[in-house]
């Protein structure tokens, strides 16, 4: 009882081994499959947020050149005062509005126009060349801004000429901040007066006001009164936000562009999913967001969404392909765990049943061989029918009785048990017509199996025709008297059936014919056992063939599975002894399974067993699979990364027997994600180097801007009301040296993303290089140090050389020498030329030479030093200017 306790509960125990198995293998799969998904995720979200700030950057960046542009168009009327209708159409047209801004729809100029003013100003503009030219919608009182200029002059724009823009609330609340600030100033959103056809857009405009006498007034009240009118610029926002993000077809967002800072329908301005046709678009966005920015002092609201294109470079699907990958692995180790164990199970029920089967069948032997010299011909009978007529035939004989039968129960193929007749003596057309017989209180002592029952005269006994329905014999049954019915019992009680005869006449049944019947009996029961038990012997050594066909086939089938798995599949003893090595194995580790079988692991070195035998000591300690990364050596004593799952083999006692692991080569996957790792770093410096060289450039646009401003301020400030032209070519001289600058910057951020420093070396030799092709035959020639000066200094000796150059070739006669020597607290930018040299007596301020104060300007306020204007030895010119160069660095 204990073995057979034992077994059963290693049995059950088994039962959940593929349980476990599967387990653990969709909990590692799940857990593969969530990490995943949550990487995916992370990259999309970083994807998304970069295409919402390029895009928003693209906005902000157009919108400030949009203002940069009215800025300078603000500069043409302060510098020069009065501005005709030619003048301002080459200013406009040199700035190439429809290439370089496309969205635009033009700069004009509004005039301030007072009551008393517009008959005047009608008749101007009138020969001017705008024979037509009117101001509208007419109010009778109150001041006008009428439009004078608007630039492109097409078919849009010149419907809008004359347009008196302070009549209309949304214009005039823009114009009325510009003019009070003096600053840039964007109107709300508005329809323009250029939507002439029926297709229109929303659009808003840009206002930079314009004072007489230039520069923006200290107050309010002074700029109220100054005012002439503003340069501005008529937008349509679809054209406009269209172009900006036009070239940029790999930012896979869509946005929408509100007024007012608010996601207003009403104030919508841009929808860049209606501009490419997409409205109906069956699209669930998987990423939203919202933003502000500030256009001209007016706050816009900015929403983003991603586009069905975001989802091409998605990792999306990509946990979904590592959970079904690991759920077809995990289904499939958990079929191959259940055969294991269902094979194992089969053949132990098979083992025991085979030895109960055995067992009986000797004490049958046993007992067949006692009544052999009885009942030799039934002992010999298998057939249980067969058996059983043959009973009935002979104890009819025995007996003595006309009739005989057997009732006797048999289970079927189904499992169901049938009560089954054998007669003697009669037909079975003679009982066909009768039920089958009931325990009645006739038979119920024989079904039972209780006794024999004997009677001389059936019909006399007191418990005959005591149940209805026919309470005794049914018409036309057999003529019955005698009787004599005795029980078929096995060894074990059980009822098999009973041995039923009778006879027409009373009297004829004796207790010699119960004994007889009784000893028949017991041979009947052993008969019917033995041909019952053949019979089952049959069916299980029929079951025997299939399981052991089926354990075969489950063999050969993970003999396959071991044999071209792609991971290494090992089973080790519990001493680490190589039980079974398969060819993935083989490929790599090195050896063979010849070789490897039989040894102790090889993939371990002599030194480093503890640590494998202490893994297989933690195997063995825990229930299920064991997951681990491990490292071991191949045969070439190269270092091998492997991912581990391990788990106990048991015996047939249940004991544990050893283990098996199964091993995966993870050097490419570490190597993958290192990569991806340096990857990303790469990626993150280039971003930083990139936000440096976009923030320097930014910089260095607006500083060379103010230095132009400042150079025109200067201008103005001698009170010259129109420029000569030669001051006019020497302001153009210092903008493409500004520019010959930006460029030499752009090069170097290119080359070695830094674009803070630059080298006055490569400065002044690129500066002598341009100056010397516009010099008449003069010849420049150059002798420099290196120095590395920060880019506002380094623009900053740039003008000065420049200026001092051009003074040379302008007064000077003969070479003229440009030299640069950098001492260790001190450097020195020499520009000499062989003419008649400064006036006796020279000084600066009286002369008011602007371009020698630039240089005094400059050498003193930028680069720290001082500026000196002496003659040669040997007659000519020289400017000297000195500056520190304790921050500098020398090349």
């Amino acid at each position: 009882m204990k073995l057979g306790s034992l077994a059963l509960s290693h049995g059950a125990a088994r039962q959940w081994v593929p349980v476990f198995v599967l387990l653990a293998a969709l909990t590692i799969t799940g857990t593969a499959s969530h990490f995943a998904s949550l990487g995916a995720m992370a990259r999309d979200r970083l994807r998304f947020e970069h295409a919402v700030e390029r895009t928003r950057a693209l906005i902000d960046s157009r919108m400030e050149t949009c203002v940069a542009l009215l800025r300078a168009g603000g500069s043409l009327f302060a510098a020069a005062g009065e501005v005709d209708r030619d003048r301002f159409h080459a200013f406009v047209s040199r700035l190439n509005l429809q290439a370089r801004y496309p969205g635009i729809q033009g700069i004009g100029f509004s005039a301030r126009v007072r009551p008393e003013e517009r008959t005047a100003l009608t008749a101007r503009m009138r020969r001017e060349g705008v024979p037509t030219f009117r101001i509208w919608p007419s109010r009778p009182r109150g001041e006008q801004h009428s439009i004078l200029y608007l630039e492109p002059l097409d078919r849009r724009n010149r419907a809008a000429i004359g347009y008196d823009m302070f009549s209309e609330p949304v214009r005039r609340q823009a114009m009325g901040r510009a003019r009070d600030t003096g600053a840039a100033s964007a109107s709300g959103k508005v329809t323009l007066v250029q939507e002439i056809d029926p297709e229109k857009q929303a659009g808003f405009l840009i206002y930079v006001p314009v004072y007489r006498g230039g520069g923006v007034p200290p107050t309010v009240a002074e700029r109220k009164r100054r005012l002439v009118g503003f340069v501005y610029s008529p937008i349509r926002a679809d054209d406009l936000l269209a172009s900006i993000i036009g070239a940029e077809h790999h930012l896979p967002v869509d946005f929408r562009v509100y007024d007012g800072g608010r996601l207003d329908p009403g104030t919508l301005l841009h929808d860049s999913k209606r501009v490419r046709g997409a409205l109906r678009e069956q699209y669930v966005p998987r990423f939203r967001s919202t933003s502000s920015l500030d256009v001209a002092g007016r706050t816009w609201a900015l929403s983003f969404a991603t586009r069905p294109d975001f989802e091409a470079e998605s990792t999306k699907m990509l946990p979904q392909v590592l959970f079904l990958g690991g759920l077809l692995v995990s289904l499939i180790l958990y079929g191959v765990t259940k055969a294991q164990v269902q094979a194992r199970d089969a053949a132990e029920t098979l083992a025991r049943q085979l030895r109960r089967s055995e067992a009986v069948a000797r004490e049958e032997a046993r007992t067949a061989e006692a009544l052999q010299r009885i009942t030799g011909s039934l002992a010999a009978e298998l057939d249980a029918r067969q058996l059983v007529q043959r009973l009935t035939d002979e104890s009819t004989v025995l007996t003595g009785a006309e009739f005989g039968s057997c009732i006797y129960h048999v289970t079927g193929p189904d499992g169901a048990s049938q009560m089954l007749y054998a007669l003697a003596g009669a037909s079975s057309e003679d009982i066909a017509q009768f039920p089958t017989p009931r325990s009645t209180e006739v038979f119920a002592r024989t079904f039972r199996g209780e006794a024999a029952v004997c009677s001389n005269d059936i019909t006399r006994d007191p418990r005959y025709g005591q149940n209805p329905p026919y309470c005794g014999m049914p018409d036309g049954h057999l003529p019955l008297r005698s009787y004599l019915a005795v029980p078929v019992l096995s060894r074990s009680g059980e009822v098999l059936g009973g041995l039923f005869f009778g006879h027409s006449r009373a009297g004829v049944f004796t207790e010699r014919h119960e004994r007889i019947l009784g000893g028949l009996a017991a041979q009947a029961a052993v008969a019917l056992d033995n041909a019952r038990l053949f019979t089952a012997a049959q069916e299980e050594l029929a079951r025997r063939r299939r399981t052991e066909e089926q354990l075969a086939e489950v063999n050969r089938l993970v003999t396959a599975v071991f044999e071209a798995s792609p991971l290494a599949i090992m089973i080790l003893d519990l001493e680490g002894r190589v039980r079974l090595w398969n060819p993935a194995a083989e490929h790599l580790f090195g050896w063979t399974s010849e070789e490897a079988v039989g040894r102790i692991f090889p993939g371990v070195p002599a030194d480093r067993l503890e640590e494998l035998r202490e893994g297989i000591r933690r195997t063995l300690a825990r229930e299920g699979i064991l997951g681990a990364e491990i490292r071991c050596w191949n045969r070439q004593g190269e270092v091998l990364d492997l991912r581990l799952w391990s788990a106990t083999l048991r015996g047939g006692d249940g004991e544990p027997a050893g283990v098996i692991g199964i091993l995966q080569d993870i050097r490419r996957e570490k190597q993958e994600a290192e990569e991806r790792e340096r990857a990303r770093a790469q990626i993150l410096r280039l971003n930083e180097q990139l936000q440096r060289a976009m923030t320097e450039t930014h910089h260095r646009v607006k500083n060379n801007l103010q230095v132009i401003a400042a150079m025109i301020d200067m201008q103005v400030l001698d009170g010259k009301e129109l420029l000569p032209a030669e001051e006019v070519r020497q302001l153009g001289s210092h903008v493409r040296t500004l520019a010959m600058v930006h460029d030499l910057l752009t090069t170097q951020a290119r080359e070695n993303g830094q674009a803070d420093a630059i080298s006055a070396r490569a400065v002044l030799a690129r500066l002598v290089e341009l100056l010397q092709e516009t010099a008449s035959g003069r010849t420049l020639r150059a002798a420099l140090d290196d120095l590395v000066l920060p880019v506002r200094q380094g623009t900053s000796l740039a003008l000065v050389a420049n200026e001092a150059i051009s003074n040379a070739l302008k007064h000077g006669r003969g070479r003229v020498d440009v030299g640069l020597r950098v001492g260790d607290d001190v450097a020195e930018l020499e520009v000499a030329d062989e003419g008649p040299g400064f006036p006796d007596g020279f000084r600066l301020e009286p002369t008011r030479t602007t371009g020698l104060s630039l240089v005094e300007s400059l050498s003193r306020w930028d680069l720290g030093g001082e500026a000196e204007f002496l003659n040669r030895e040997g007659g000519g010119a020289r400017v000297v200017v000195r500056m520190p160069v304790r921050d500098a660095r020398r090349g």
